[in-house]
């Protein structure tokens, strides 16, 4: 685990454990959350206990349901106590995702139905990871995923089943909305002055940014006078290839 570390990764998906408390797991853990790497573990397929080092506070424990949304009968589950350096007890796991009878590839080109918290493991690190891809970070990730879940009614389902959609929204803010040439500027806006037939890619660059855009068509002889540029705390000028003549 700590060469791992040493690869400049952002996730680390484990998809094993060794039953009971191992604090043995715990400095690799810590130096992971103080290097910014999301640790996304199975909670193992007893049906007791939740394994080592899915049981550790902070980390993503990840158990497995069905396809009907119910806890798999082998999917651990439970309290754990935890003595130094935690001193505490946690509820493991903390999400579920699919893990029974999930078809997947296999050594030798084929495919295979598999069951077992490992799978669900594998499901909700990549979800992660395609979060993360959004420039968002581990902890920023964990939460988004811990506060949209899905709440299951069975025992041992944690927050809920995984959900990347209403993650990704939770992490993105809302798209501000284009303000009205007659409304008071926003906070955020940005004024778009185009001397070109053509400025779309300008206009989805600015929207990207989360700016709301009053877009303004001048030319050399039409173009706004200070007064109105000065209303904006940005300014963006798109100009022709022979704008020097002017």
């Amino acid at each position: 685990m700590n060469w791992v570390l040493e690869q400049n990764v952002q996730i680390v998906s484990m998809s094993l454990g060794l039953e009971g408390v191992w604090s043995e797991f715990v400095p690799v853990i810590e130096r992971m959350k103080q290097m910014g790497v999301l640790p996304v573990f199975a909670v193992g397929n007893s049906g007791g206990t939740p394994a080592s080092p899915g049981n550790i506070p902070g980390v993503l424990g990840v158990g497995a349901i069905n396809p009907a949304n119910q806890v798999a009968g082998f999917s651990s589950r439970g309290e754990v106590r935890w003595g130094a350096p935690y001193h505490t007890v946690v509820s493991k796991p903390d999400l579920v995702a699919p893990g029974v009878d999930v078809r997947s590839t296999v050594p030798g080109g084929g495919y295979m139905a598999m069951s077992g918290t490992s799978v669900s493991t594998a499901i909700a690190a990549g979800g992660a990871a395609l979060l993360m891809s959004g420039g968002f970070k581990a902890e920023q990730v964990r939460q988004a995923l811990l506060h949209t879940a899905l709440p299951l009614p069975s025992a041992g389902s944690g927050r809920g089943l995984i959900r990347l959609t209403e993650a990704l929204a939770a992490l993105r803010p809302a798209p501000p909305s284009s303000p009205q040439v007659s409304s008071p500027t926003p906070r955020k806006s940005a004024l778009l002055v185009v001397e070109v037939s053509e400025a779309e890619a300008a206009k989805k660059a600015l929207e990207g940014l989360g700016f709301g855009i009053t877009l303004l068509q001048a030319s050399p002889e039409r173009r706004p006078e200070a007064g109105k540029v000065a209303e904006y705390p940005l300014v963006v000028w798109v100009l022709p290839p022979d704008w020097s003549s002017h």
